[in-house]
């Protein structure tokens, strides 16, 4: 089975789009679901990740990186109000019935922007409970993250609604967390959704990964795959940064760094 790296990836934490004067920077938080180090940026050679990469030299890119519980919902409490998931009280799944302590309610990211007059938007899942505690302005009821398009379409829809107020927006991407099939119980890594990536690796033409000491055809064809939901991650972040572009918000360090 596959070694999954939970939300290794803040996508270099948070990305602030802004001219450098503004006292109140934009902010765009994207995570990608159980991403490792599988992108070109990082070394590997077996796919290409322009989009990603290109953000990775315009900022800064981080060699070591850690989370405080190698768990989806315990790692997303943590990012939202910067405690461990021990003192959060999420330290475990939101879907296992596992809640924040009744002392943290409220007290969160999205609470304290909207405090301190930042509009608030999220798109993909949130799964930390009780996800009322989450005060966000803009969140579509239904957002199949995996369909990149229509996060970038929704993305824009948030953009666009742009006052005097800054805005914080957090786009969590499925990809590239395995996919299992509720009609069958089957889970794998869709090489293609909704068209996309157009030109997908083919199944078993990559090697099995050395961490997990099987190159056999079964692990050849998962690993082909997954890298194809990187790529179509990669896309969806092309898109996602369009929008910004078009609307006149991005903005980009100069200086490329390399942290350990």
């Amino acid at each position: 089975m596959m070694l999954r790296f939970r939300l290794l990836l803040f996508l270099f934490l948070c990305l602030f789009f802004s001219s450098p004067g503004e006292c109140k920077p934009n902010v765009l938080l994207i995570t990608a679901d159980d991403l490792g180090l599988q992108l070109s940026c990082y070394g590997d050679s077996y796919i290409q990740t322009p989009h990603l990469d290109a953000l990775a030299a315009s900022g800064v890119k981080y060699r070591t990186a850690y989370v405080t519980q190698a768990s989806c919902s315990s790692s997303r409490s943590s990012m939202f109000t910067g405690l461990y998931p021990h003192t959060t009280g999420q330290v475990g799944l939101a879907n296992a019935g596992f809640v924040l302590n009744p002392s943290q309610i409220g007290k969160n990211l999205p609470a304290y922007l909207k405090a301190a007059g930042y509009r608030t938007g999220i798109l993909g899942k949130l799964h930390v409970s009780p996800e009322s505690s989450f005060p966000f302005d803009f969140r579509p009821k239904k957002q199949d993250t995996r369909d990149v398009a229509s996060v970038a379409k929704n993305a824009s829809e948030f953009l666009n609604q742009k006052g005097e107020e800054p805005f914080f927006l957090m786009v969590n991407y499925s990809d590239p967390h395995v996919l299992k099939d509720r009609k069958t119980g089957k889970s794998g890594f869709p090489p293609r959704w909704k068209g996309i990536p157009k030109d997908p690796i083919a199944e078993d033409t990559v090697p099995g990964w050395d961490f997990q000491g099987i190159d056999e055809p079964v692990a050849r064809r998962r690993v082909s795959n997954f890298y194809n939901t990187v790529k179509r991650l990669d896309v969806g972040v092309g898109l996602l940064l369009a929008e910004l572009e078009k609307a006149c918000l991005l903005y980009t360090s100069p200086s490329p760094r390399d942290r350990g």
